[in-house]
């Protein structure tokens, strides 16, 4: 399974203490700014884990909320 957790790009020392990240732009109630995304692959069993993570990256920004993504995919290591 595929997570993604869309928060604003601030407080990026705080947030790479946490996991390693992507960059992008993003839209919160019709207004523009930047977006940072992180994606973690995991078992489908881990939502809770996600949420947990999810609700400290919202903790640590600030913010009224941040987007989680659940995107079935296939994924192998060679």
């Amino acid at each position: 399974m595929l997570y993604r957790i869309y928060t604003e790009d601030i407080n990026e020392q705080g947030l790479e203490k946490l996991m390693s990240e992507t960059k992008g732009t993003g839209f919160w109630r019709l207004q523009k700014g930047h977006s940072l995304i992180i994606e973690i692959v995991l078992p489908d069993i881990q939502d809770e884990k996600v949420v947990k993570l999810a609700n400290a990256v919202k903790k640590l920004n600030n913010q009224e909320a941040v987007l989680v993504q659940k995107i079935k995919n296939e994924q192998w290591i060679v």
